[in-house]
């Protein structure tokens, strides 16, 4: 049997959406063949400076963090400086993802067409009259960098559209104000660095108790 690779699994960290986060790995650690793989386990919020002490030893880093301060580019950036190989996007392509605004601009910038949208920065920005004539309702409301639907509201009058902007404040500086489309939600992984392929279309569907697909869902 050839040499085992040492494998780092990385989970937990500080967003709020430590607890999937933590959960995933475990599934991709009961996955991982122990005759084939070392794994350790590295959570951000305690063990970066282990880490970056043991980074000689790792072959590959697995990241399985989610919202802030592992999908925005952060922890891509840090493995980079340790040159620790690693899956997914790297620093530019998470950090413009994570942030929703400057992802939509450069979306239509490139003639894709995207919901219309606003974003604010405080209560005292917000007219919900103007917003309301602009979009009509509902409109989705949603912190402008976090994921898993975390601090997203579907305000079916201004009263919601009022509470759902002070939700999503709670998680962000920015909010995002959306026009609403209804359709299907679908999700498409790729795989490859110069040569892509595409994986097959995944259709998402809610539970018949959830109005969106969010965080619980």
């Amino acid at each position: 049997m050839g040499k085992r690779l040492c494998i780092a699994l990385i989970a937990g960290g500080v967003s709020g959406e430590r607890e999937v986060s933590l959960s995933g790995a475990a599934g991709v650690k009961k996955a991982l063949d122990p005759e084939k793989f070392i794994v350790k386990n590295y959570d951000p919020a305690t063990d970066l400076a282990q880490l970056a002490a043991e980074a000689d030893g790792i072959d590959f880093a697995f990241i399985l963090l989610h919202g802030l301060f592992g999908e925005d580019g952060t922890m891509q950036g840090f493995l980079d400086l340790l040159n620790v190989p690693y899956q997914g996007s790297g620093v530019l392509g998470s950090a413009v993802a994570m942030d929703k605004h400057l992802a939509k601009e450069l979306y239509r910038l490139n003639g894709l067409p995207v919901a219309d949208w606003h974003v604010v920065g405080s209560m005292q920005e917000l007219s919900a009259t103007e917003i309301v004539a602009r979009y009509s309702l509902p409109v989705v409301i949603k912190p402008v960098h976090e994921g898993s639907s975390l601090g997203l509201t579907l305000a079916e009058s201004e009263e919601q559209l009022l509470e759902g902007v002070q939700k999503a404040l709670e998680h962000d500086c920015l909010v995002m104000v959306e026009k609403y489309i209804k359709g299907r939600e679908l999700t498409v992984g790729v795989l490859g660095n110069e040569e892509l392929a595409a994986l097959p279309v995944i259709e998402i569907v809610p539970g018949e108790e959830y109005t969106f697909f969010d965080y619980n869902a």
